[in-house]
C-alpha cells in the first residue's frame, strides 16, 4: 500500500511537497512542489483532525458501501467554511464523509465522453473557456472518453496576475472511467501541450465535466473586484468543491490574505480569510477600509465621484506601505543572516513571502 501527503510550510503557502510512502519497503519519497498551483484544498493542519482512517472505514461500511474503493483521501476541501473531509473515490462515484459531523454523502461521476459541444461558444475574449475546450479536446486524443475536471490559470513566472489577460500557462487535471479503470491526467499548457498519466485522484474536488461552465474567468474576476477585492491574484482555479453545500462549480482566486470564490452559477462572490503571514494581514486591512470608506460615499456624499476616487488613492496608499514593508523587512531579515553566518556558525532564516 502506497500513502501520498502533501505538505507546506506554515509560513510560506506556497512552498509545498508530496511526500510518498511505500508501506511494503518502508521508505519515503520527498518531491518538492514549488510553482505547482494548489488544487482544491485548503492549507491546515491534518493533524488537529481527531477522526481517524478507521473510524471512517468504519462509517463507509455502516452506510453500505464497499471496502472496494481506488483511493480514500482526507483534506480540507477549498470551500468557505467547510469542515475536513474523508473521501472515498470509486469508478464511479466518490463518497464522502464529513470528519467533525460524520455526515456521509454520494457523489456521482457525472458520464460523459460523448463529444457533446458544451452549451455556448466563449466570446474572443475568453481565458478559461477556450482552454477547457481546447483542453478536452488534447486528452480526448488520449482517451475518447476522458473530460476536464479542474481547471486553473497563473504566470509562469511566479508573479501575480493584475488582468486575467496575463495568464501564460494554465494547468489542468483531466480523467476517464476506462471500463471500470478511472484513470488520471495532468496537463499543461505554455505554447505547447504536455501530458502526464498520473497514479493519485486529485484531492478536494468532484469529478465532474467543467466544460459545461459558461462563466468565463474574466466574467468571474469582475465580479471579484466588484465585491472589493483589489488584484494582483496569486493565480486562478475553476472545479466543483467536494462537499454537499458546494451546489456548483467555482471560480477561486488566491491572495496574500486567503481566497475569493466565485459561484459560476449564481455569481455569488464569498471569501475566506487565510491570512498566513504579515502581507495578508496588512492588504486584508486595506480592502476592509477601503469598504468601509465605500459605504460612507454610498451613505453620507452619494453624488461624489471624489468620495469614490478618495477611498481608492487610500487604498492605493494602503496597499504599497504593505509592500514597501515587505520589502523593508525582507531586507532586515537578510542584513541579520548574514552577521549571523559572519559570527561563526549557521543560521537559516526563511525570508517568508
Amino acid at each position: 500500500m502506497t500513502y501520498v501527503f502533501l505538505a507546506a510550510d506554515r509560513n510560506d503557502g506556497t512552498s509545498m511537497w508530496r511526500l510518498t510512502y511505500d508501506r511494503l519497503t518502508d521508505s519515503w519519497q520527498v518531491e518538492s512542489m514549488v510553482g505547482t498551483p494548489i488544487v482544491g484544498i485548503a492549507l491546515i493542519d491534518l493533524t488537529t483532525i481527531e477522526r481517524t482512517e478507521e473510524e471512517a472505514r468504519a462509517l463507509l461500511a455502516a452506510n453500505g458501501f464497499s471496502e472496494e474503493f481506488v483511493s480514500w483521501g482526507l483534506s480540507r476541501v477549498l470551500y468557505p467554511d467547510e469542515p475536513p473531509v474523508f473521501s472515498f473515490v470509486y469508478s464511479d462515484a466518490t463518497v464522502v464523509i464529513d470528519a467533525v459531523n460524520d455526515i456521509v454523502t454520494y457523489q456521482a461521476v457525472t458520464p460523459n465522453g460523448t463529444g457533446d459541444e458544451p452549451p455556448t461558444t466563449p466570446g474572443e475574449d475568453s481565458v478559461s473557456l477556450q482552454m477547457i475546450q481546447a483542453a478536452t479536446a488534447r486528452i480526448q486524443e488520449t482517451a475518447r472518453s476522458a473530460f476536464v475536471l479542474w481547471a486553473g490559470g497563473r504566470d509562469a513566472s511566479g508573479a501575480g496576475l493584475s488582468h486575467p489577460g496575463d495568464t501564460n500557462l494554465w494547468d489542468f487535471y483531466a480523467a476517464a472511467n476506462l471500463d471500470g479503470d478511472l484513470r488520471v491526467w495532468t496537463m499543461a499548457y505554455d505554447g505547447a501541450w504536455t501530458v502526464t498519466e498520473i497514479d493519485i485522484v486529485p484531492f478536494g474536488m468532484e469529478l465532474i465535466d467543467i466544460s459545461t461552465v459558461t462563466m468565463d474567468v474574466v466574467e468571474a474576476w469582475a465580479l471579484a473586484e466588484q465585491a472589493g477585492h483589489r488584484p494582483p491574484f496569486d493565480w486562478w482555479v475553476l472545479f466543483k468543491p467536494i462537499h454537499p453545500d458546494a451546489l456548483h462549480p467555482v471560480y477561486v482566486f488566491g491572495l496574500p490574505y486567503g481566497y475569493v470564490f466565485v459561484d459560476t452559477a449564481t455569481g455569488e462572490v464569498t471569501e475566506e480569510v487565510a491570512a498566513r503571514n504579515a502581507l495578508g494581514d496588512c492588504l486584508y486591512g486595506c480592502r476592509e477600509s477601503y469598504l468601509e470608506c465605500v459605504d460612507y460615499c454610498r451613505w453620507e456624499d452619494p453624488g461624489s465621484g471624489d468620495c469614490y476616487d478618495d477611498c481608492s488613492d487610500s487604498r492605493d496608499r494602503c496597499d504599497r506601505a504593505c509592500y514597501e514593508e515587505r520589502r523593508r523587512r525582507r531586507r532586515r531579515r537578510r542584513r541579520r543572516r548574514r552577521r549571523r553566518v559572519g559570527s561563526g556558525f549557521a543560521y537559516v532564516d526563511r525570508l517568508g513571502p
